[in-house]
C-alpha cells in the first residue's frame, strides 16, 4: 500500500472522492472542518504509485453565471457552470452476488468511488494450542481498479490479527460493497 494525505480548502458540503488507478485505489475524506477537507488516498502499489483523483461536492449557493437550480428551501442543487458527476455504471467489490467487473465504451476517462464499503473476514486455523485451536482473522477490502475502460474489483488485505485461542473458531464473514463509476472525460 501507499497512502497520501492532503487538504483542500473552500469545500462546500460533503465531498466525494473518485479515483482512477490501474492497480486499484480508494479515496475518502478523513476530516471536514470549516470548509477544509483532509483527503486520504490509498493505492495498491508502492510509494510513488500514480492515482488520478476528482472531488465532487455541493455547488455552493451563489451562481456566478449560467443556469442554477434551487430546491424549495432556497438551496442550490445544480449549477451549470460547475462540473457534475456523470454516473455510468457500478461494480461490485467483495461478497456474494457482486459484479466483479464492467467494461464501458473506450475513448473516455473513468473514475470510481466506493458507494458502500466492502470487507471480508477470512478465518483460518493454525496448529492446536493449549486452550483450543488458534485462529487468525484477515480483513480484506474490495477496492475499485480502473484500467482504461475496464473497471473491476481487486482485494487488498488490510488487517491480520491473532492468534486467538478459543474453543470455537468463528465463521468467515463478507459484506458486499459497491463502487459507482463516473465518466470524468475532460474534467
Amino acid at each position: 500500500f501507499s497512502t497520501v494525505t492532503f487538504t483542500v480548502s473552500g469545500v462546500v458540503g460533503e465531498p466525494i472522492i473518485a479515483v482512477s488507478a490501474p492497480g486499484g485505489a480508494v479515496g475518502h475524506v478523513g476530516n471536514l472542518s470549516g470548509g477544509v477537507a483532509t483527503v486520504v488516498i490509498v493505492a495498491l502499489g508502492p510509494v510513488g504509485t500514480s492515482v488520478n483523483w476528482w472531488m465532487f461536492t455541493d455547488p455552493g449557493n451563489a451562481a456566478a453565471f449560467g443556469l442554477a437550480v434551487y430546491d424549495d428551501s432556497g438551496v442550490m442543487v445544480f449549477k451549470a457552470a460547475e462540473r457534475y458527476m456523470r454516473y455510468v455504471g457500478q461494480v461490485g467489490l467483495v461478497g456474494p452476488g457482486t459484479n466483479p467487473s464492467v467494461t464501458l465504451p473506450s475513448g473516455k476517462t473513468y473514475a470510481a468511488f466506493q458507494a458502500t464499503p466492502a470487507c471480508r473476514g477470512v478465518v483460518y486455523s493454525d496448529i492446536p494450542g493449549p486452550s483450543g485451536t488458534p485462529w487468525y482473522l484477515d480483513t480484506i477490502r474490495g477496492v475499485p481498479k480502473v484500467n482504461s475502460n475496464v473497471i473491476s474489483s481487486v482485494y487488498a488485505q488490510i488487517g491480520h490479527i491473532g492468534p486467538f485461542y478459543t474453543t470455537g473458531v468463528p465463521s468467515a464473514y463478507s459484506f458486499s460493497g459497491t463502487a459507482f463509476v463516473l465518466d470524468v472525460t475532460h474534467y
